[in-house]
C-alpha cells in the first residue's frame, strides 16, 4: 500500500508540474502576444502621427507655395500699377500742359479779336467825328456801340481762368457801365436797374444776349423818352425750369405789337435774326407806359 501510494503521488506530482509548466508556458504565450499586440498598436500609432506630420508638412508647403506665388503676382501687379501711375501722370502732366498752351492761346485770340474789334471801333468813331450827315454819325455810332458789345466778351474772356463761359451778370454790368458813359456824353439822364444772379454762358449765347440788350437800348435811348426827362430801364434775367428768361422794360411810349414783329429798321432786324440764332421766342408788351419785352430761351 505504501508503495502504491508513493508511486500515486509520484505520478500525482509529475502530472501538477507538467500541468503547471503548461500553464507557464500558456502565460508566457499569451504575455508575449500581449506584447506583439501592444507594439503593433504603438507601430500604428507611430505610422499615424508620422502619416499626420507628413500630411501637415505637404499642407504647409502647399500653402508656403500658394503664399509665395500669391507675393509674387501681388508684388508684379503693383509693379506694373507703380509703371501705368507713372505713365498717367506723364499723360496727365503733358495732358496739363496742353491745356494750359490750349487755355494761353484761347486767351491770345481773344485779345487779338478784342484788340481788332477795338480798332474797328476807334475807325468807326473817327469816320463818324468827320461827317456832317447827321444820320451817317447816327449809323456809325449804333455799329461802334455794337462792336464794343462784342470786344467786351472778348476782354472778359482774357481776363478769365476759364475762358469757355463768361458770366453773365458780370458781362451785362460791364455794358450797363460802358452805356452810361455813354449817356453821361450825351447828357441824358438814365437809370438802369439788373436783377439777376450768376449765370455761365457760353461765348456765342452771351455775345448775341449782349447784342440783343445794345439793341434795346439804342432804341429806348432814341424813342423812349424825351430830352430832359428820366429814362428808366429795368433789365431782369432768370431760370425756370429749363429755360432762360431775359425781361426789358423801359418807361417809354412804346410801339404797337404789330411793329415789333414786322419793324423793318435795322435794330429790330437784328434782334429777329439774334433770336433766332438764340433759338429764342420773344414777345412785346406795352401796359401803363411801360415797354416790355420778353425773351425765352430753352436750354
Amino acid at each position: 500500500y505504501v508503495k502504491y501510494t508513493t508511486a500515486y503521488l509520484h505520478d500525482k506530482q509529475e502530472l501538477n508540474e507538467k500541468a503547471l509548466l503548461d500553464l507557464e508556458k500558456k502565460y508566457d504565450f499569451e504575455k508575449q502576444k500581449v506584447i506583439t499586440e501592444q507594439e503593433h498598436h504603438k507601430a500604428e500609432i507611430a505610422q499615424a502621427e508620422a502619416e499626420k506630420i507628413s500630411f501637415q508638412l505637404k499642407a504647409l508647403f502647399i500653402f508656403l507655395l500658394t503664399f509665395l506665388v500669391l507675393i509674387f503676382f501681388i508684388l508684379r501687379l503693383l509693379l506694373k500699377n507703380k509703371k501705368a501711375r507713372k505713365s498717367l501722370q506723364k499723360s496727365n502732366d503733358r495732358l496739363e500742359e496742353s491745356l494750359q498752351q490750349k487755355d494761353l492761346l484761347f486767351k491770345e485770340l481773344h485779345h487779338r479779336v478784342k484788340n481788332n474789334l477795338t480798332l474797328l471801333q476807334s475807325l468807326l468813331y473817327l469816320r463818324a467825328s468827320t461827317s456832317n450827315n447827321l444820320q451817317v454819325k447816327t449809323a456809325l455810332k449804333e455799329c461802334e456801340h455794337r462792336i464794343h458789345s462784342m470786344a467786351a466778351v472778348h476782354q472778359k474772356l482774357y481776363n478769365l481762368e476759364n475762358v469757355s463761359s463768361v458770366n453773365l451778370k458780370e458781362y451785362c454790368n460791364q455794358l450797363i457801365s460802358d452805356l452810361r458813359t455813354t449817356v453821361t456824353m450825351d447828357q441824358r439822364k438814365v437809370n438802369i436797374n439788373l436783377s439777376m444772379k450768376d449765370i455761365s454762358l457760353n461765348i456765342s449765347k452771351a455775345t448775341q444776349i449782349g447784342l440783343i440788350f445794345n439793341e434795346l437800348f439804342i432804341n429806348s435811348f432814341k424813342h423812349a423818352t424825351p430830352k430832359g426827362e428820366t429814362l428808366e430801364i429795368g433789365i431782369d434775367i432768370h431760370h425756370e425750369k429749363q429755360t432762360l428768361i431775359l425781361n426789358y422794360h423801359d418807361n417809354g411810349q412804346g410801339f404797337s405789337q404789330d411793329i415789333t414783329k414786322k419793324a423793318e429798321g435795322f435794330g429790330f432786324k437784328l434782334i429777329r435774326i439774334l433770336s433766332q440764332q438764340l433759338k429764342a421766342s420773344y414777345s412785346y408788351n406795352n401796359t401803363n407806359h411801360r415797354s416790355l419785352f420778353t425773351f425765352t430761351i430753352k436750354e
